[in-house]
């Protein structure tokens, strides 16, 4: 099933513009979200390790600088969320931040209740900031706050974010 579903998840698809200033730069498969401001930019997400270079081929494509990324911020700690993170982190030179629970998972590279399933094990990362409800992360005018949504994975957490596209809000 996992090899069946690597497939779907690996394709690549174009970037494009959501709305404002949020644009999707993951596969056809998975998410990954560049949110940009002049003062520098937030990605939310990653993909699986083997379609990481997808992600910043995107980013370059729409325009934008891998090296422009201050924050990488992740909504859970499972493999197809979290595995470029590593990579990302190194190419950008961007903090990482995560929920709290969720930091010796990603700190480890396993999957919640499974260290010994090699095939949900993702590149560890090191989280240098954790969240809790309410903290805020912050880029010139953009700034996501933290909604702990625990389930999916301990640490899982909602960003939250006004966005502007036009005259609405």
């Amino acid at each position: 099933l996992l090899e069946t579903l690597k497939v779907k998840w690996n394709t690549p698809t174009e970037p494009f513009k959501m709305i404002g200033n949020v644009y999707y730069v993951g596969t056809d498969g998975l998410a990954s979200y560049l949110i940009t401001s002049p003062q520098g930019h937030i990605l939310v997400d990653t993909v699986m390790p083997e379609a990481t270079s997808q992600i910043k081929a995107n980013i370059e494509k729409l325009g934008f600088k891998v090296t422009d990324i201050k924050y990488l911020v992740n909504t859970h700690a499972h493999i197809d969320h979290t595995g470029g993170l590593a990579e990302m982190k190194a190419a950008s030179g961007a903090q990482m931040v995560a929920g709290e629970a969720d930091k010796p998972l990603l700190e480890g590279g396993y999957y919640p209740g499974a260290q010994e399933d090699t095939a949900l094990a993702f590149p560890p990362v090191k989280v240098d900031r954790t969240v809790r409800e309410g903290d805020k992360v912050t880029v010139g005018d953009v700034t996501l706050t933290a909604h702990e949504t625990p389930g999916h994975s301990p640490g899982c957490t909602s960003w939250a974010f006004p966005v502007k596209d036009g005259d609405a809000t």
